[in-house]
C-alpha cells in the first residue's frame, strides 16, 4: 500500500508540479517542433531518418560530403537522437522518441496531478539522462578540485540537479492533496484501509 504524503507537504507538492509542468511541456514541444541540421549534423541525422541508406543501393548517398548536403529540416528531437547513439546506446531515436514524449505528456499531467508519481519516475530518468550527455562531459573536462564555470554551465548544472530533486520528491510524496490521483485513488484506498481495520479486529 502507497502511503500518502502529510497534507503538510500540499503547498509544496503544488509548487513542484508547476515547475516541473513549466520546465518540461516547453521541452517536450521543443523537442517535436521542426528545426534546421546543416553540415555533418545534416548528414547523420538524414542517416537515422532512413535507416535503410546502409544498403547497397543507398550507399553513395551516405558518403555525400557534408558540405554537398546544405540544410535540412527535422525534429529537434534528433538532436538528442545523436547524443544517445554517441554513447553507444541502441535504437537512439527511439529513446529520443520516449523521452519527449515524456516531457511532453507527462507535464502535461502533473498540472491537474494525474499519475504524479509515474511521470515523477519518468522525469528523474530524462534528467538524469541529460545531465549525463549536457552536463558531465563538461565537469569531466575540467580541473579538479577547481572548477572555473560560465554562468551558462552554472545554471545548467544547477537546472539539472534541481529538477531530478524536484521530480524525486513528485516520485517519493505522490501530488498531494490538490491532485487527480487523490481525488481519484483516495476512496479506493479509504476502503482497503477499512477492510484491513475489520479484518484486525476480527483476528483480535
Amino acid at each position: 500500500m502507497v502511503a500518502r504524503a502529510p497534507i503538510a507537504l500540499t503547498p509544496y507538492l503544488l509548487v513542484v508540479r508547476l515547475l516541473l509542468f513549466v520546465a518540461c511541456l516547453p521541452a517536450g514541444i521543443h523537442g517535436l517542433s521542426m528545426v534546421e541540421y546543416a553540415g555533418a549534423d545534416a548528414v547523420e541525422v538524414r542517416r537515422l531518418e532512413r535507416p535503410a541508406s546502409t544498403d547497397e543501393t543507398s550507399a553513395p548517398e551516405a558518403t555525400t560530403p557534408a558540405t554537398e548536403v546544405g540544410t535540412i529540416e527535422a525534429r529537434a528531437l534528433y538532436r538528442r537522437a545523436l547524443q544517445f547513439e554517441a554513447l553507444g546506446l541502441g535504437n537512439p531515436v527511439l529513446l529520443a522518441w520516449i523521452a519527449t514524449l515524456l516531457q511532453l505528456i507527462g507535464g502535461s499531467l502533473l498540472l491537474p496531478g494525474l499519475f504524479c508519481r509515474v511521470w515523477g519516475l519518468g522525469l528523474a530518468v530524462v534528467v538524469t539522462a541529460g545531465f549525463i550527455l549536457d552536463v558531465w562531459p563538461l565537469l569531466s573536462a575540467m580541473q579538479w578540485p577547481t572548477l572555473e564555470l560560465t554562468t551558462g554551465q552554472y545554471d545548467s548544472i544547477v537546472s539539472h540537479l534541481g529538477l531530478f530533486g524536484l521530480a524525486l520528491g513528485l516520485l517519493v510524496c505522490g501530488g498531494g492533496r490538490f491532485s487527480l490521483d487523490r481525488l481519484i485513488f483516495a476512496p479506493r484506498h479509504r476502503v482497503v484501509q477499512e477492510h484491513d481495520e475489520l479484518y484486525d479486529d476480527d483476528e483480535a
